[in-house]
């Protein structure tokens, strides 16, 4: 299933996601202008490994290591990783920001993407791994939508063959299966050593589910839906 836009208008320009688009499409940028070697010191450097962030030091260098939780977000393995990830925060992002107002957004979408960072650092195969993407941050939306926006549609594309289906399917629904397939890929025998980090999907959507309410204003009603929020 491949989601294409969902049917419930925001209220106010995303100013914070589309910053965050942009953000993450400069980092990428400047990654495909580095030599492969320089490359790879870049994401052991600004990834998150949770080897290295579990390991005891100096306050300047947990300090450090904190930061790479942040830099992390904004790291992609490629341009399909990147467009995926972008893809699916232009979809769901721009009402959450709605709801709680651009600055409870970005605080919002930078404590998902450590909490999601840190459940895959506890169920991770390979702490020397980095962890790399913005798919954790973006997790923590997609719970936050499922939460405010179960009525929503999600117009989703479903390639039979060669021939395109485009269906509405109810967002609680696709939210629900997309997580089912992450938790599973996780349970997987070879779900931990998986470039994919699907236990950042899991926390990350969990903790969107269970903290959405502390930062949303005041919660969405779909029949007056447009005049309840003043964005910070």
């Amino acid at each position: 299933m491949i989601p294409i836009r969902d049917t419930y208008p925001s209220a106010s320009p995303a100013v914070v996601t589309w910053t965050i688009v942009l953000a993450n499409i400069l980092v990428f940028s400047f990654e495909t202008s580095l030599p492969k070697a320089d490359l790879q010191e870049f994401v052991s450097k600004f990834g998150f490994t949770p080897a290295l962030f579990l390991a005891p030091g100096d306050i300047v260098s947990r300090l450090f290591e904190n930061f790479t939780i942040l830099s992390s977000m904004f790291i992609h393995g490629s341009l399909g990783h990147l467009i995926g990830n972008m893809w699916m925060l232009l979809i769901f992002a721009d009402n959450i920001e709605d709801a709680m107002g651009h600055f409870r957004f970005f605080i919002f979408y930078i404590l998902m993407g450590t909490l999601a960072a840190l459940s895959q650092a506890i169920f991770i195969g390979d702490p020397n791994t980095p962890t790399i993407g913005a798919s954790g941050a973006i997790a923590g939306i997609l719970g936050a939508y499922c939460v405010l926006f179960p009525e929503s549609k999600i117009i989703t594309l479903i390639p039979i063959l060669i021939i395109p289906w485009f269906v509405e399917i109810s967002a609680w629904f696709f939210l629900v299966v997309w997580f089912i397939i992450q938790f599973l890929s996780g349970l997987h025998p070879d779900g931990d050593g998986s470039s994919v980090a699907w236990w950042a999907h899991v926390g990350g959507f969990i903790a969107g589910i269970t903290l959405v309410h502390l930062f949303v204003r005041k919660k969405p009603h779909y029949n007056s839906y447009p005049d309840q929020y003043q964005p910070w």
